[in-house]
């Protein structure tokens, strides 16, 4: 697990709710705190898409970010920042797959529930820590120092100021 502390919040934030740069994450769960409280679920319902909006949804139990984005960014946006915020992230499959494949990994994805980048925002400072679940029991922890490599690699090509914990 890594643990990172994001310098320019604004940015970060910025970056988040305004681009696509976090497309390729699916939304596990989030919390946003404001007037009232705002818990979900990222865990898509699938009786509320009919057969054809199904099949364009990725093959996922979870809610692309890009879809969820706007409501979510709805409930901040305003004149004040939330009084807290927790999001995480989940990385798609496809991506993971690539990280499987670009680090020889002897993993499969079936052994893996996920690579989850976790967003912590308390009213002033903002982290985000690195997480991997398997599916499986291993010692090799090469995918988590994958994965870890990728996410400060992708900041830094984002221009996010930030310090490793």
């Amino acid at each position: 697990m890594l643990s990172i502390q994001i310098q320019d919040v604004k940015e970060f934030m910025n970056q988040l709710l305004r681009s696509d740069l976090f497309h390729p994450f699916y939304l596990w769960e989030a919390s946003i705190k404001t007037s009232v409280s705002y818990h979900i679920d990222g865990r898509l319902n699938q009786d509320f898409y009919n057969t054809e909006e199904l099949e364009t949804l990725p093959q996922t139990d979870y809610i692309p970010w890009a879809q969820i984005k706007p409501q979510i960014f709805s409930m901040i946006k305003g004149s004040k920042t939330p009084l807290s915020m927790k999001i995480i992230l989940m990385l798609s499959n496809a991506n993971t797959n690539q990280i499987l494949t670009k680090y020889n990994l002897p993993l499969s994805a079936e052994n893996i529930n996920g690579l989850f980048l976790n967003i912590h925002y308390d009213g002033t400072n903002l982290s985000c820590t690195t997480g991997v679940s398997y599916r499986t029991f291993t010692l090799d922890k090469r995918l988590e120092a994958a994965f870890e490599e990728n996410i400060l690699n992708w900041l830094r090509q984002l221009n996010i100021a930030f310090l490793v914990h």
